[in-house]
């Protein structure tokens, strides 16, 4: 993913902010939001500069200097601020060095991903992290010089079992370690969890194949989300959807209205066998059938074929709407000569309207705009 894809989905999502979001030492985001007008390609590629000693555990107050650095493949539109704000996932860089920051948790899990690989025991690291928590509606704490303690309380606690509600009380409380799998109304807050999954996966979390980013899937599968290109069996990808290897089975390219079957060539649909060309369509409509000076070309057909018409004559085998070229010379059906156009010595055209006494056709002798016409087969009366 490179910056100006970045740009543009800031452009589209038509945001106000951007949020550079990274994690301290005991696991808990930090941020720094910018307005968008201060974002630039060189802002993304060589990130910004923060007051590191504002984290605990990280620099001292005389040397605060660090870098935040976007991850430009890990972004998403933030579902629940205000005002429109795409959030980037950053690195921690040394000021100075310009390399990783030992005390980032994110590059530490980096590093601890590339000893993985360099020690033999596995290519890839799996996570599974399980977002474990607890829902209060009432919350105190107090450690005052003469008092210390607290207080929860929570609408699902068996301890309100007894306790007057405006509306009343259903009775529906859990018991004690009663609310891990019941359904409402004693599991009373599926809708919300509901509503996290539902932003966890259009923020592209959940889902797999929603990512704001690009994607590389066993190095089978790739997306790169900043130009909408799908490539299954290939990482240089031709068109929007490119299935097969680099040159490509089966490549979709919808802004050239290009469709390649066997092999890809810009403005050209072509269908291969053993690399070989035996059906191509050019940008200009023309098709050639077979490979190009191939001794074996061959074509059968069996039924009818209809070209340039809406309907086929059904005692026609073969129905061509317009002139025919066969090695070089052009066949075509007139009721007389013609006047314009170029011609070469050979091309023939037939009569449309054959009666006794006139003749068959015409036959070109000189070729020329029009070129000289010659009558032949006589037809007797």
């Amino acid at each position: 993913m490179s910056a100006s894809n970045v740009l543009k989905f800031i452009k589209d999502k038509d945001a106000e902010f951007v949020d550079l979001r990274f994690t301290d030492p005991r696991g808990k985001l930090q941020h720094l939001t910018m307005d968008t007008t201060a974002v630039d390609e060189g802002m993304l590629n060589e990130g910004v500069f923060f007051d590191g000693s504002s984290i605990a555990g990280w620099k001292a107050i005389n040397e605060s200097d660090m870098i935040l650095k976007p991850d430009l493949s890990r972004f998403f539109l933030d579902p629940f601020t205000s005002h429109n704000t795409v959030v980037i996932f950053c690195d921690i860089l040394d000021a100075i060095k310009k390399t990783p920051y030992e005390r980032d948790p994110r590059g530490v899990a980096k590093k601890a991903e590339e000893y993985l690989k360099s020690s033999g025991i596995g290519d890839k690291a799996f996570f599974g992290p399980e977002p474990e928590f607890f829902v209060f509606d009432d919350v105190r704490i107090k450690n005052d010089m003469n008092e210390c303690g607290f207080i929860l309380d929570s609408k699902e606690g068996p301890y309100n079992s007894g306790k007057e509600y405006e509306n009343g009380n259903m009775g529906h409380r859990p018991g004690v370690k009663g609310g891990y799998f019941p359904v409402p109304p004693v599991d009373s807050e599926q809708d919300m969890r509901g509503e996290y999954l539902k932003n966890l996966r259009e923020v592209g979390i959940l889902n797999g194949l929603t990512v704001n980013g690009n994607i590389n899937i066993d190095s089978f599968v790739f997306y790169d989300s900043g130009m909408s290109r799908l490539g299954i069996g290939t990482e240089a990808m031709n068109g929007q959807l490119s299935v097969g290897s680099n040159s490509a089975e089966f490549v979709v390219e919808p802004a050239e209205r290009t469709i390649g079957i066997g092999a890809y060539t810009a403005s050209e649909l072509r269908i291969q066998t053993d690399n070989t060309d035996r059906i191509t369509i050019s940008a200009e409509g023309n098709i050639k059938l077979g490979n190009q000076g191939a001794s074996d070309t061959k074509i059968n057909m069996y039924g009818k074929l209809g070209v340039g018409i809406t309907s086929i004559d059904p005692e026609v085998q073969v129905d061509v709407a317009g002139a025919i070229k066969f090695a070089g010379r052009k066949f075509l059906v007139s009721g007389d000569t013609p006047n314009s156009g170029s011609y070469s010595q050979g091309d023939t055209i037939w009569n449309s309207n054959p009666t006794p006494g006139n003749v068959m056709g015409w036959v070109c002798v000189k070729s020329g705009t029009p070129g000289v016409w010659k009558a032949f087969g006589n037809i007797s009366n």
